[in-house]
């Protein structure tokens, strides 16, 4: 039997016989090699596609129709045929019980290819990460977790856990991971670095906490005017405020809290495919003001409606704290209920600080180094023969 084979801008026949034909409607694809030449009854028929650019076959919407009458795809139970569509491998086969009495009609749109992994929803809605089953205080590891990049979507929004093999140190992890933990002390191995400085998630049991390795870290979701969402440090970061990181190198000494002019500041930026709508600061710690030294210790909400129109996020971390090697305060911060609402969250106040002695500002160059010291258990700083606790109150 011949075929003929037509394609005209997003519909094609593929003849069959003299008065049934396969008619394909298709946007975001074209018909591939591998038309069938006949059809029957035994041996069904085979159609293949290839999406065009900036597209993908994973998460093509599919209909077929056999005249009106429509067949639904992998039903067994239907009572004139079958059809089956493996969008990993662009195929479509049709195999039909009773008599061809009419045209089939496919219906085939594939989804923008974003290049994250996954398709995103049509619609927008709030990523609040209780998709995830996740054990009470530990974090989202399922076997299906390969080296490189993870995309995982919550709502209609799609981040990235990325998996490294650091071959005798075992596994490392950046990129956003979905936690389940609750406030808590860090073990001294940090194998619960994720843990909130919060009591718990901002809404429901789940939250992520990104780690930025890099310079940033982006989430992508379906384009919408996103409203906000909720954002805390980790405890690990709390205790490098508070205590200090013992890493950093400042002119009052090395490693001490945070004190006068330092800071941990988020930048998040919008975009718009590749385009940038804006950006805007939170800081999740600010010590630049005298008398107004606060942390993130409890959920904040930050509105991002500013941002407009938008379908991703990047975000970047900037501290005062530094060495010769770079930051040293924990590049991490907790996230949750991405364009959800504030009334959902669990939101509380900035922690206040007290101003520390003169003397403990990183601004006083000619004070002598400190020192820490380790008396009775606690922990203290020495500066110039007088202690004083982490907080900077002198004794």
């Amino acid at each position: 039997m011949k075929r003929i084979f037509l394609l005209l801008s997003m519909f094609a026949a593929i003849s069959l016989s003299a008065t049934n034909q396969i008619n394909l409607h298709l946007v975001g694809c074209t018909s591939n090699e591998g038309n069938p030449t006949q059809y029957d009854a035994e041996n069904g028929a085979n159609l293949y596609f290839t999406p065009n650019a900036g597209y993908t076959m994973v998460g093509a919407d599919v209909n077929v129709f056999h005249g009106e009458t429509e067949i639904l795809l992998n039903d067994y139970s239907s009572e004139i045929g079958y059809v089956y569509f493996e969008a990993s491998e662009n195929y479509l086969f049709f195999w039909w019980y009773g008599e061809v009495t009419a045209d089939f009609e496919v219906y085939i749109t594939c989804k923008e290819d974003t290049g994250i992994g996954v398709v995103l929803p049509d619609t927008f809605s709030a990523a609040t990460f209780e998709e995830f089953t996740i054990t009470a205080d530990s974090v989202y590891r399922p076997e299906t977790f390969v080296v490189g990049n993870n995309w995982l979507l919550s709502g209609a929004v799609a981040f990235n856990s990325t998996v490294a093999d650091w071959g005798e140190y075992g596994m490392g992890y950046s990129g956003t991971q979905v936690v389940n933990y609750t406030k808590g002390y860090v073990e001294e191995d940090y194998s619960n670095a994720y843990l909130p400085s919060a009591s718990g998630a901002a809404q429901g049991a789940n939250y992520a906490t990104v780690n930025i390795m890099a310079l940033f870290e982006q989430i992508h979701f379906t384009k919408t005017v996103l409203s906000g969402m909720a954002i805390t440090n980790t405890q690990k970061v709390v205790d490098a405020i508070v205590k200090g990181d013992g890493m950093s190198v400042e002119d009052a000494g090395a490693g001490l809290p945070y004190h006068q002019d330092d800071y941990f500041k988020l930048t998040i930026t919008g975009l718009l495919g590749d385009s940038v709508s804006g950006s805007l600061d939170f800081y999740l710690a600010d010590f630049r003001t005298k008398g107004e030294w606060q942390y993130a210790e409890n959920w904040q909400w930050v509105e991002l409606s500013t941002l407009g129109e938008i379908d991703g996020l990047q975000f970047a971390l900037e501290t005062t704290k530094q060495n010769s090697w770079g930051a040293t305060t924990p590049a991490y911060f907790c996230i949750d209920n991405i364009g959800g609402e504030k009334t959902d969250c669990t939101i509380g106040e900035m922690t206040k600080v007290e101003e520390p002695a003169a003397s403990l500002r990183h601004t006083d160059a000619e004070q002598p180094k400190a020192t820490k010291r380790l008396i009775n258990g606690q922990l203290y700083i020495e500066q110039n023969n007088r202690l004083y606790t982490l907080t900077g109150v002198a004794l």
